[in-house]
């Protein structure tokens, strides 16, 4: 199924507009007559995006201009949260199959000039909804519809909902088994949920790139190679004179000299300890804290400082076993059993660290307290069941922190632009689907967080991703975006321009300067009355240079020492060379013959310049 034209008759702030989503045809919906006008679409390519690529729709518009407005309609359309009375308000037009259908809940005329197709009516907007498979994605968070409910969840329905607003919720739920709709939680604690859901995607989907690669498919996106470990040691002053006198008593004890790998283990070991902690400080009462916050170092000291390691000086020998006994002499004094979980759920996460430090293509860095693993075929599967162990133990605060990047340590970080593609494609990777029915892909404010040159390659990197990934299904994509660069990628006949008139939401058919967007250059689209209304210059320079023209112009004569000291280095700074010529020339028609001179032989360089190049020119 292809949704083809959408007329809103009132939603929110959108009154009375119709959204064509088809490259093929053009709907005109006049009220007035109660005609649904068709129209063929010029210079329509069937296939133009991939070959199960229906078609991709970009709602082009400035921030306010009800992109988000429009494409939350056709999410809660799609969903079944639209009520019954905006239904009846509501015309929808879309193919399924060879066929053209249109709901309307009262008899329009339709007049068509595509002959090709006669359009049957439906009554039943159930017909539209189950015909295929929605999903929404957004980055976007919006504290304003947080703790609602009825978005989220309701208004929704069966909808595939990828935005960071409802997984906030959502990842808790799946990740605790609680409702996390009923439950008041800190936001922490949806926080810790989400992060870890979006690491675990990140790792799955690296995963999936790598069984593609293995067929010779490459991903649209140069991956990261390494997954960064990161041990994040508590720095409150109340804990300082433990950790360091745990790490004392574990060095001495363990007599580790040259296993830099070990060291590392050692830290993880004593950052859990300070974690434990500092968990039950926020789990048990101020007493119950004093006791354990005294108890459980003395514990591990006790123990570190009566007994003999059974390690060896050998780096291969792991720490770890030794650990977990370390682990089980703090358990025989727990008489509340308040950290039996956390520590049996702690040492898991040990062990399996453990593999990965004691194993092929890691990085030590000492002096972060950072290791690098490096992603292999054999270890991608690994790495997520890591991912997943940590945040099982996580709880209010954090001991280690995981981060990808291009080469081992922190040198090369992913960009945020990098972080956000892989965000997109993660989450539509952990899709999982039952059907073969046609998708239709919602996504709003796609270009965001991204470099100009990642807005400029997303639209190819995208349809590429989406064309591998699901192969086996029809797919519709309808984005919202204000960027130039994305509009750049589409033909005029895929592209909605939204603008605010007042206090309407208006579409504009095209560009005032640029009829077809499709290869258009970029520059151009930027200058083009939608895009920017007040020129080029940014609004602070703007302001700027105007109140200095105002300066300048207020005053009756202006000396060689004023301009010198008042208005020289405020001239030298603007970049538009026209604009800084023209305000010379107000200087100079209020200065005396001194400070001509000395524009004019500011003048006679830039004209010796211009002639330089001429000459140049010439001789070429």
């Amino acid at each position: 199924m292809e949704i083809l034209y959408f007329y809103i008759k009132q939603y929110k702030a959108i009154h009375n507009i119709g959204i064509n989503l088809s490259n093929e045809f053009k709907f005109q919906f006049n009220e007035k007559e109660n005609n649904l006008i068709i129209l063929n679409s010029e210079h329509y390519i069937p296939s133009f995006f991939g070959k199960n690529i229906s078609n991709l729709t970009a709602i082009i518009g400035e921030n306010g201009a009800g992109k988000t407005t429009a494409l939350s309609y056709m999410v809660e359309y799609l969903s079944g949260g639209i009520h019954n009375h905006q239904d009846d308000n509501s015309i929808v037009v879309f193919r399924k199959a060879n066929q053209i259908f249109y709901f309307s809940a009262h008899e329009i005329n339709i007049i068509s000039e595509a002959n090709t197709y006669t359009l049957k009516r439906v009554l039943d907007t159930e017909n539209i909804r189950s015909s295929a498979v929605t999903i929404f994605l957004s980055n976007v968070f919006d504290p304003t519809s947080y703790y609602t409910h009825n978005y989220l969840n309701g208004q929704l329905g069966e909808t595939k909902n990828l935005s960071t607003q409802y997984l906030l919720y959502n990842d808790y739920q799946n990740r605790t088994g609680q409702d996390a709709h009923r439950k008041i939680l800190t936001y922490e604690q949806r926080f810790s949920a989400f992060a870890a859901e979006e690491m675990i995607r990140i790792a799955r989907l690296l995963r999936w790139i790598g069984q593609k690669e293995a067929k010779g498919i490459p991903f649209p996106v140069n991956p990261p190679s390494y997954l960064n470990i990161s041990l994040v040691l508590n720095e409150n002053e109340e804990y300082q004179d433990t950790i360091k006198k745990l790490q004392q008593a574990s060095e001495k004890y363990f007599d580790i000299r040259k296993s830099e790998r070990n060291k590392f283990l050692i830290n993880a070991f004593i950052a859990s300890i300070a974690y434990i902690l500092n968990e039950i400080k926020f789990i048990v009462g101020a007493d119950m804290f004093r006791n354990a916050h005294e108890n459980v170092p003395k514990r591990v000291l006790d123990y570190l400082n009566n007994n003999k390691s059974k390690n060896t000086t050998n780096e291969k020998n792991s720490i770890v076993p030794e650990i977990r006994d370390i682990f089980h002499f703090i358990l025989e004094t727990d008489k509340h059993g308040i950290l039996n979980q956390k520590i049996y759920s702690i040492q898991r996460f040990l062990e399996a660290l453990d593999k990965f430090v004691h194993g092929r293509n890691i990085n030590v860095f000492k002096e972060n307290n950072l290791i690098s693993v490096e992603i292999t075929k054999a270890n991608k599967g690994n790495l997520e069941n890591l991912i997943e162990d940590y945040y099982e133990t996580k709880g209010i605060s954090s001991y280690v922190d995981f981060f990808f990047s291009h080469s081992p340590g922190t040198d090369s970080s992913l960009s945020s632009g990098e972080y956000a593609l892989l965000l997109i494609f993660s989450r539509l990777n952990s899709i999982s689907l039952d059907s073969k029915k046609p998708l239709i892909i919602l996504i709003d404010e796609a270009e965001l967080a991204l470099h100009p040159q990642w807005q400029k390659q997303f639209i190819y990197h995208f349809v590429d991703f989406i064309e591998t990934r699901f192969k086996n299904h029809r797919v519709q994509i309808i984005l919202t975006a204000h960027s130039p660069f994305i509009l750049s990628d589409l033909p005029s006949n895929c592209v909605v321009l939204l603008k605010k008139e007042k206090d309407r939401t208006t579409i504009h058919s095209s560009l005032k300067s640029i009829k077809e967007t499709f290869g258009a250059n970029i520059h151009e689209l930027f200058t083009d009355a939608f895009f920017l209304q007040d020129g080029l210059i940014g609004e602070f320079a703007r302001i700027k240079i105007r109140d200095l023209i105002h300066e300048i112009l207020e005053q009756d004569k202006i000396s060689l020492e004023e301009f010198e000291n008042k208005y020289k280095n405020r001239i030298e700074i603007i970049g538009e060379q026209f604009l800084k010529a023209k305000i010379l020339e107000l200087i100079a028609e209020k200065s005396d013959v001194q400070l001509i001179d000395k524009i004019i032989d500011r003048r006679s360089i830039e004209i010796e310049v211009l002639r330089q190049i001429r000459n140049g020119k010439k001789n070429d």
